[in-house]
């Protein structure tokens, strides 16, 4: 929802920032990987998992802090399209835009990783799977779930300035070119307003997507965002008998129905 072309840039540059981060983040624990010996996973689970969540740990900081510093740009520039004083209290706007990190659910990671890794190695084996097929999905499979929970750190800390920023109205889900038909579904939306209930950031494992903040209710969506909400309104109306709008609009996305 940038007003100024410089908003919109800065958008683009931090969304492809995270994207790295995610990259290298996935990287970092396939490299951790080969602690998990999935011949002894029990004994070796317990050191896989300590390094694990030093990668996820280290790289939920990095992803807040790109954010922060993409915010602190954003907001001045976007403020001042729209006849903004940003900088008129220049202590308030310091600590508004303080980077709080917000903190990672140490429960809820420790739970995606195990499940995703050693449960599922354990899970695999058990059913009679190859072994090398269990390890290399469960391999892919952790180290996706370890990417949500690093790029939380960006996305929870551009949610959480949006909460506190009086002069935000809300924020805007931005994708890649070609996102997944779900990320596609919720860019579609268009601008989640703060007095909106649904107001929480929907990640799936992978997900690079992250938020930018509104601050003029007439500025343009993220790029891609009003040709999914066109999409969905295409859905709406070839959906055949007995399909939803949403399986309709998988299958536009995919290229799997006809767009008319």
């Amino acid at each position: 929802m940038a007003v100024t072309a410089v908003g919109a840039r800065l958008t683009e540059l931090h969304r492809q920032a995270q994207v790295r981060v995610g990259a290298q983040t996935v990287a970092r624990m396939f490299d951790v990987w080969r602690l998990l010996d999935p011949l002894d996973v029990d004994g070796t689970a317990p050191a896989w998992l300590t390094a694990a969540r030093g990668v996820v740990e280290a790289q939920h900081r990095i992803s807040a802090d790109l954010a922060a510093a993409y915010l602190r740009r954003f907001r001045a520039v976007e403020l001042a399209g729209v006849g903004g004083t940003p900088v008129a209290t220049a202590a308030g706007v310091a600590e508004l835009l303080a980077p709080v990190v917000p903190p990672l659910v140490a429960e809820a990671l420790t739970t995606s990783l195990l499940v995703t890794g050693p449960i599922a190695v354990k899970e695999g084996t058990r059913r009679g799977l190859p072994l090398e097929q269990v390890v290399a999905e469960a391999r892919v499979a952790s180290a996706r779930s370890a990417m949500r929970h690093a790029l939380a750190g960006g996305r929870d800390l551009i949610l959480e300035h949006v909460e506190r920023d009086e002069r935000a109205l809300g924020w805007a889900r931005v994708t890649s070119g070609s996102p997944c038909h779900f990320c596609a579904m919720l860019a579609s939306r268009g601008p989640v307003y703060r007095s909106e209930e649904t107001a929480a950031f929907q990640a799936h494992d992978g997900c690079s997507c992250t938020a930018e903040p509104v601050y003029d209710p007439d500025a343009d969506w993220p790029p891609g965002a009003r040709r999914f909400a066109e999409l969905w309104q295409r859905a709406k109306q070839t959906r055949p008998e007995g399909v939803s709008t949403a399986v309709q609009f998988r299958r536009l996305v995919e290229g799997r129905a006809a767009a008319v």
